[in-house]
């Protein structure tokens, strides 16, 4: 079982100073402790700004969904864990 994990988008923030990066070290201990494989999205975002990843809104700033390269990086940073883990043939890509 993967635990995944995805960061908040920070209005105006760069993931190299992400405020909520504590709280992702104590859940991926948590949940390494119980038995899980933790994959954080957090490292994959870490060059970007969250506003080059969320979706755009007319009024605001939407701090939980990422836009189509928010959701590439991410999809490309979970494939990369599970084919250097085995979890599947590598072969088959």
């Amino acid at each position: 079982i993967i635990f995944l994990m995805h960061p908040v988008f920070e209005e105006n923030g760069h993931f190299d100073n992400y405020s909520l990066a504590p709280v992702h070290a104590k859940l991926a201990a948590a949940a390494t402790a119980a038995g899980l494989q933790v994959v954080d999205v957090l490292n994959a975002y870490r060059s970007h700004n969250a506003q080059e990843l969320t979706l755009p809104l007319k009024h605001g700033f939407d701090p939980l969904h990422p836009n189509e390269a928010g959701h590439e990086i991410a999809a490309d940073y979970l494939l990369a864990y599970i084919l250097d883990t085995g979890y599947v043939d590598a072969s088959t890509y």
